[in-house]
């Protein structure tokens, strides 16, 4: 398939890809500022950025087949991500499928599969980071790093084609109390998704 990079910006790129005999796919790859250096209300700001900036290519390109991955460092129940005015990224598949909620004027959703990995629940990490701050306010384990959809790609998601790696399948990612190992990889758990969309075989990857 072919790549054509649309717009590259200093915390986001935004592609497109072109699978063979179908149509064009977009992918936006995300890393933004640390908690350490950029407070809730600035990153909210560069996620209505973010936002405004989605639905402008979407509107040039006349189609939202667009799909968000990275490292946010922002948890999926922060303002900026879920709000309406911000991503706009919710966790039913349901209430995604509508497509647009209308405050004002209308706003489209993504779809956030990632809210399934929080918590100490199954056989994955609680988090994809894991954050312990001197501070009353902590959650220890974060849930930075995600992958968002567009309603229009929820025909093509699985939800056993999403994980959170903590291994290569021969090397470890994880010291031995289960956090990520920074010297082995990162000190965020990677991501991976897999989508069924015609005339693709490869899967986008969070690093």
């Amino acid at each position: 398939s072919l790549c054509e990079m649309i717009r590259c910006e200093l915390y986001y790129t935004i592609e497109a890809y072109y699978p063979k005999t179908v149509n064009e796919l977009l992918v936006c790859s995300v890393h933004y500022p640390s908690k350490r250096e950029c407070s809730d209300r600035k990153q909210d700001g560069l996620f209505r950025e973010l936002a405004e900036q989605l639905r402008d290519i979407e509107t040039e390109r006349r189609h939202s087949r667009t799909l968000l991955i990275g490292d946010l460092n922002a948890d999926p129940f922060q303002y900026g991500v879920y709000a309406s005015d911000g991503l706009h990224a919710v966790s039913s598949r349901m209430v995604a499928s509508r497509g647009t909620r209308r405050v004002n004027r209308d706003y489209t959703f993504f779809y956030n599969p990632m809210w399934r990995f929080l918590g100490d629940h199954g056989s994955h990490p609680p988090g994809s980071h894991y954050w312990r701050k001197s501070e009353h306010d902590c959650l220890f384990w974060y849930l930075f790093d995600q992958v968002l959809l567009r309603p229009s790609l929820l025909p093509y998601f699985h939800g056993e084609n999403l994980a959170i790696l903590t291994s290569d399948g021969e090397i470890s990612f994880t010291k031995e109390d289960g956090r990520p190992d920074p010297r082995v990889a990162s000190d965020h758990f990677p991501i991976l998704i897999g989508l069924d969309y015609p005339g693709t075989d490869h899967e986008q990857h969070d690093t």
